[in-house]
């Protein structure tokens, strides 16, 4: 098949990659370069952990996450992953995500530490806690390094598919699979759009299903008392009390501290840039989780806009020849490599549109 792929960032190179290991003839569209610093999923790192909350549906999808990777690295001929293991932090006071992450684990039988705050204390120095705090801890989990995915599968792309950076979709006529772009009319067999927080211009009807959302990470220089603790510690999440997770450093990058919150505003097209306000806000997000807080500096940071569902769930759309993947949250850079192998599955006939969607927004 023809098969014309929308949009850059994580999604849209992974699904161009499944489409075309498969032996489909593929255009990849992008109206930066490739990749586009702009992208959503573009970074040092993102997480990849098994823990969910209450969403048991994506808990579950994990093993086949780490798979898809799997391929990928075969693929590619290295990997772009390291293992730190998980910390994850609550309290007696606000059971919230963390107790509710812990039943999870026990229904799904996903092997697990339960840590008293003395515990926490004791293996976890650099951890700030209060009474009534607790945690738990998995060896599994760790960093995914978004760019270099994103420069090594462009890079695999080039000699297998049809890139066209600074290409600017204009409009897309899913039921005739039609991209209407700057430089022409581009048909296909089939059409992906993975457009980010751009979806909705090019699928007007659809943009009611999503809302971009304008997130600000913090990138932090821990003091020396903690820098070898970090650099071989574990994530630390925290995102029933305090609000925020931390991606720790490997290999070149840096300390990350995201907020957990959507912004659920802001422009794609502006707004690129944090101010040192809001970069000192995210970072003070850990100012109690962290001991001696006042020592560590904030080096920088970023912007990037997610799409999110109202429950965060994530949306594969069909209609006609066309497949919208949107609503990723901030929490669809993990099954990126999934997504694009479910998609390219789906439009060679291995799964029907409801079944993709309904696994896709982890009712599987």
């Amino acid at each position: 098949m023809r098969i014309v792929v929308v949009g850059g960032g994580v999604v849209g190179l992974c699904t161009a990659w499944a489409a075309a290991r498969a032996g489909h003839s593929v255009t990849l569209v992008e109206q930066g370069a490739l990749p586009n610093r702009r992208a959503s999923s573009h970074g040092a790192h993102r997480l990849i952990r098994a823990p969910y909350g209450s969403m048991d549906g994506y808990a579950a999808m994990i093993p086949e996450a780490y798979r898809a990777w799997g391929s990928l690295w075969s693929d590619l001929g290295r990997s772009h992953y390291v293992e730190t293991g998980t910390l994850a932090l609550g309290s007696t006071e606000t059971p919230g995500w963390t107790a509710a992450s812990a039943d999870q684990m026990d229904r799904l039988r996903i092997a697990y530490r339960r840590l008293s705050r003395a515990q926490v204390d004791a293996e976890y120095p650099w951890v700030l806690t209060r009474p009534g705090d607790w945690g738990f801890h998995l060896g599994s989990g760790g960093v995914l390094f978004a760019s270099r995915i994103l420069e090594d599968v462009a890079a695999w792309l080039a000699s297998r598919a049809t890139l066209r950076p600074g290409c600017v979709a204009r409009s897309v006529d899913l039921e005739a699979g039609l991209v209407d772009t700057s430089e022409g009319r581009i048909a296909g067999d089939a059409v992906v759009v993975a457009a980010g927080p751009w979806v909705g211009r090019l699928v007007p009807d659809l943009a009611t299903m999503v809302t971009p959302s304008r997130q600000v990470v913090a990138y932090l220089d821990a003091p020396p008392a903690w820098r070898t603790a970090w650099a071989t510690g574990p994530m630390l999440l925290d995102v029933g009390t305090a609000g925020f997770y931390a991606v720790p450093p490997r290999d070149g990058t840096p300390l990350k501290v995201g907020d957990h919150r959507f912004s659920l505003g802001g422009d794609p097209d502006v707004d690129r840039d944090p101010t040192p306000r809001e970069l000192q806000e995210v970072a003070g997000l850990a100012r109690d989780r962290l001991r001696g807080f006042a020592d560590y500096r904030v080096a920088g940071g970023r912007t990037c806009f997610y799409t999110v569902e109202a429950d965060e769930t994530f949306v594969v759309h069909r209609r006609g020849r066309g497949v919208v993947a949107t609503g990723f949250s901030g929490h669809g850079f993990k099954f990126g490599a999934a997504v694009g192998l479910r998609i390219a599955a789906h439009l060679d006939g291995a799964a029907g549109a409801e079944a993709l969607a309904e696994w896709a927004a982890g009712r599987a």
